[in-house]
């Protein structure tokens, strides 16, 4: 399913390009940087929204499926010449490695794109086989390449610091004239002026797009955000292991198998591809969002340096289907990512958006971050957001420092309400996390809606102060569930709220969990047994299961 924070906003921008440029002009999805103009992938929000428009999430996830298989097939293009079963396995590796990254947003489109930046370089070079000037010829393929990347997605400057590493390496081939042998091939250097031309040119293509020449300002960008976006953390061992193993596996084979043909002199690998490995594999370390592109660079350096004993086992046909069955396996079983069609539920506000959409609050919206996107995207222009997934480019540093403060910190949130003058929220409300403290303590505020996705509170005495009136009595979003078991509020309140959450979201394992809660403060021992039944159905292994049993043996003695 889609649940990417940033697709809905990537979606967002392109609908508004589509149907009438005005994005262009200035942000018109948020309310804090209204007119502010942002140097955006619009071509590429224009591409995903296309697709939506022409085919809804359907056609957004077939687009994606066909990301994934033109990256293989090129990551097997470059693994060539050896055995296609090696390199299909090599392959499947690579792609289970990235396959947190394989996600529907612009940044899919830069893999099959690096991949193709990289078989042109390969292509160019003496090992492919090809008269000079035909590799030459090849290398010419950059330039579009780089001019196609630069508008669809940042990662651009990647393909031209690659082009930039190979013209230093044919740079250093000349001028070692073969003393270093397979490292830096004489052959390699034999076109250099052209080489460097032609990278060049590349080079100043990939400036032409939206970022203009900023685009190599998109790390320092980044830079300013990495404490707390998640995807820009550095890569710890533990997440290796354990969120990413195949990453770990993929980098265990990648180094051993580089370092055996050092020393055994292979010619399947050069100074490039030495460096290629080293350099990144320090960016995956570096940042958790880069590991993709060491996943992708490296495992057809791999597969071709693979001794050739190893290549001739029968056993390299068993390991080839034993790596596509980990990829499809690390596709389908990846956690947090349920397989269906459509937005996931379970990570956008989608039942939120039904009820704002039917009761209609009104105001300035504070929203938690990551739901910006989906809520600029189903809401606007009726509804424009406080902040949305454009950090890097849109939101100054200090107005995110506030928000992720304003999270937790009654003074901050109330400083930034002050400034803004929010009459609703849409927060984060997953049962055992603590998004939007201030709120759900804060006496000004009522909840109106609660499903396990997202919360919707208002302000009482503002416009939404008849919405205020109908909403939950004792409940917030924080509330533990099992607290209302052993310390119940009023019977009549929390029966209004329990009733209230069940009609919001049906499906919803806490809603009938407090509705059993609720049987149980007023004895009503069918209605819980009724709703202990119901729990079991929908989240047979949760763990309040338990403590309503238990609240029925104590109940029968």
């Amino acid at each position: 399913m889609l649940g990417d924070f940033d697709l809905p906003w990537h979606l967002a921008v392109g609908r508004d390009v589509v149907d009438g440029g005005e994005i262009l002009a200035g942000d018109v999805l948020s309310y804090t940087m209204r007119g502010v103009i942002a140097p955006i992938e619009y071509p590429a929000d224009v591409l995903l929204y296309f697709l939506y428009r022409v085919g809804g999430t359907v056609a957004l996830q077939l687009g994606g499926a066909a990301c994934l298989l033109l990256v293989l097939w090129l990551l097997c293009l470059r693994s060539m010449p050896v055995s296609p079963l090696i390199a299909l396995g090599m392959s499947c590796l690579a792609a289970a490695a990235a396959n947190l990254w394989f996600v529907v947003r612009p940044a899919i489109l830069s893999f099959p794109l690096l991949c193709a930046v990289l078989w042109t370089i390969e292509r160019s070079m003496s090992r492919a086989g090809r008269p000079q000037q035909v590799r030459t010829r090849a290398l010419s393929a950059l330039v579009p390449l780089q001019l196609v990347w630069c508008h669809l997605h940042g990662f651009a400057v990647l393909g031209a610091g690659i082009a930039f590493s190979f013209a230093v390496y044919v740079g250093a081939c000349r001028l070692a004239r073969g003393r270093l042998g397979a490292l830096l091939p004489i052959a390699d250097g034999r076109d250099a002026p052209r080489v460097i031309l032609l990278v060049g040119l590349a080079i100043m293509a990939t400036c032409v797009g939206p970022f203009g020449p900023k685009i190599f300002l998109g790390p320092f960008h980044v830079q300013a955000h990495t404490a707390v976006i998640t995807e820009w953390a550095p890569t710890t061992l533990r997440f290796a292991i354990t969120a990413d193993p195949t990453f770990a596996l993929l980098a265990v084979i990648v180094l051993v198998v580089l370092a055996a043909a050092i020393v055994s002199r292979s010619a399947a690998v050069t100074a490039f591809d030495l460096g290629l490995v080293l350099v990144t594999l320090g960016l995956a370390v570096l940042r958790i969002r880069l590991i993709p592109i060491f996943a992708l660079c490296t495992a057809p350096i791999a597969a071709r340096a693979l001794p050739s004993a190893i290549v001739s086992l029968r056993s390299s046909r068993l390991a080839a289907l034993l790596a596509a069955v980990t990829c499809s396996a690390t596709f389908y079983g990846a956690p947090g990512i349920p397989i269906g069609r459509g937005f996931d539920e379970n990570n956008l506000p989608v039942g939120a958006v039904r009820f704002i959409q039917g009761a209609r609050p009104s105001g300035r919206l504070f929203n938690f971050l990551p739901f910006g996107g989906y809520l600029a995207f189903q809401l606007h222009p009726q509804v424009s957001v406080f902040i949305d997934g454009r950090t890097a480019w849109l939101y100054p540093p200090e107005l995110l420092a506030a928000y992720v403060a304003a999270e937790h910190d009654a003074k901050t949130f109330a400083s930034l309400s002050a400034t803004y003058h929010f009459d609703w929220a849409v927060v984060r409300a997953r049962p055992g996390e603590r998004f939007a403290e201030p709120i759900a303590r804060d006496p000004a505020f009522t909840l109106v809606y609660l499903d396990d996705c997202a919360a919707v509170y208002v302000r009482n005495d503002g416009p939404n102060a008849a919405l205020a009136a109908r909403g939950y009595r004792v409940l917030t979003h924080l509330t533990p569930p099992a607290g209302l078991l052993i310390h119940p509020p009023p019977s009549a309140a929390l029966d209004h709220d329990a009733a209230l959450a069940v009609a919001q979201a049906p499906r919803s394992p806490r809603a009938h969990f407090i509705a059993a809660a609720a049987a149980a403060a007023r004895g009503d021992r069918a209605a819980l047994l009724g709703e202990r039944h119901r729990l079991a159905e929908i989240a047979p292994d949760s763990p309040w299961i338990a403590a309503l049993d238990e609240v029925l043996r104590a109940g029968s003695r």
